[in-house]
């Protein structure tokens, strides 16, 4: 009996920092098809594109401020097989070759964006002829700064405030000076 009042503080710290600390918490990187690291962006609706004559799509990379981005690197993915590279110009626009219609991944040094594009003639109403791929580094799928989450999530706030209070409780009940009261 006097084992498991020794040991029993430091079990329920344990128990109760399983039940406070989120299951996971996501770094904000991802590592992108090319194998190089990605800052995850929102997980945007598929946007419908129409293929040019010849097969070819064209498209504008623009920042959250719709600034051209200019000098980047462009790969576009089917799957798992890479399909076509590209450089954004001056302006932002970039043209790569499609030998069909499909789903791609449209892959930048900034994020990923998903597209699905059509041959020509066959596209819905709403598609449309360019692409606009929106950089943005500053949103987040899903992901929780550990930070944030400490301090905004109720769960773990009111489990943070429980073992505040549990902790001293336990340390000041298993005190080795106290005298056991006579039976």
């Amino acid at each position: 009996m006097r084992y498991m009042r020794k040991k029993n503080p430091l079990l329920v710290v344990l128990l109760c920092s399983g039940i406070v600390l989120p299951y996971y918490v996501a770094s904000g990187e991802e590592q992108g098809p090319s194998g190089i690291k990605v800052r995850s962006t929102t997980r945007s609706p598929i946007n419908d594109v129409a293929l040019q004559p010849g097969g070819i799509l064209s498209g504008q990379v623009v920042d959250a401020q719709g600034l051209p981005s200019a000098g980047l690197d462009l790969r576009v993915w089917q799957g798992n097989e890479p399909v076509a590279e590209s450089r954004t110009d001056e302006k932002g626009d970039f043209k790569v070759t499609l030998k069909q219609g499909g789903v791609y991944r449209v892959c930048t040094e900034i994020g990923v964006t998903t597209l699905r594009v059509w041959q020509p003639g066959t596209e819905p109403p709403q598609a449309s002829s360019r692409a606009l791929i929106v950089n943005d580094a500053n949103v987040f799928r899903a992901q929780w700064n550990p930070t944030q989450a400490l301090f905004t999530h109720p769960g773990i706030a009111i489990g943070i405030g429980a073992l505040l209070i549990a902790i001293p409780l336990i340390l000041h009940n298993n005190r080795a000076d106290r005298e056991s009261p006579a039976s």
